[in-house]
């Protein structure tokens, strides 16, 4: 019997009657909102103290019959999310204190983490809030989980450019950790990750040569909005992670 190229989607074209097709985020470009901002430690050398930006991040519906993920992944019959979902590192390499050698100074974590939430803030127009929360809170933690809280960036769409860095996890599949690449230069004009609707600041468009880091040159097979650390589930979807509770 020959293939069947009827039934075959797209990722994230999942048909809403059958539950079927993956409906998370993949490299590529996109407009989304972000539900929630998340601080990920680096797993992987704990004595360094270094911690990761990442995003929660829901996309435009794809398509007028998409049906995402339920939002409770223990009620499967209940609310759905309209677009794809997937978490999203803000770079590939973790905030940490220590000695810059390009600019000859030393780097405060926080204050490193702070410009990029100010990045973000400048883009989703709540710079205000981001000044009136001076000497409010103690620590850095503390300062996203009033963010997330206040929420003064719910329902504010931006444009994002996602790439990813592969790895072999324990179960012998290719997977994804999903995140912004670096602004670049383009013809001596700086392209950015992301921006506001209204920006007139260029994006990057994606492509895979550029954005997507390989793993052995093998071919991707699943995508993970996670952590990078490698003791992750042997599953095609991760929910894990995206609670918005």
């Amino acid at each position: 019997m020959g293939l069947d190229t009827l039934n075959i989607e797209l990722p994230g074209s999942g048909n809403n009657n059958k539950g079927g097709g993956y409906k998370g985020i993949v490299p590529g470009n996109y407009i989304a909102k972000i539900h929630k901002f998340e601080l990920w430690s680096q797993k992987w050398k704990p004595e360094e103290n270094a911690l990761f930006l990442a995003l929660k991040l829901e996309t435009l519906k794809p398509s007028n019959d998409f049906e995402g993920y339920p939002i409770d992944e223990n009620d499967p019959d209940g609310p759905k999310y309209e677009g794809l979902i997937g978490s999203i590192k803000t770079s590939s390499f973790a905030f940490k204190n220590g000695f810059d050698t390009r600019r000859n100074v030393n780097v405060d974590r926080d204050e490193e983490i702070l410009k990029a939430l100010l990045g973000f803030c400048t883009e989703l127009d709540c710079v205000q809030w981001f000044r009136d929360a001076h000497g409010k809170y103690d620590t850095i933690q503390e300062w996203v989980d009033a963010f997330n809280e206040a929420k003064p960036f719910e329902d504010k769409y931006l444009e994002f450019c996602i790439g990813g860095d592969e790895y072999i996890g324990k179960d012998g599949k290719v997977k994804t950790t999903l995140l912004l690449p670096k602004l670049k230069k383009i013809n001596d004009v700086w392209h950015l990750p992301y921006k506001s609707l209204i920006s007139q600041k260029p994006l990057l468009e994606y492509n895979e040569a550029d954005h997507l880091r390989k793993a052995n040159n093998a071919p991707v097979t699943d995508f993970k909005g996670t952590d990078t650390d490698i003791d992750i589930k042997p599953t095609d979807i991760d929910l894990e992670g995206f609670d918005l509770l």
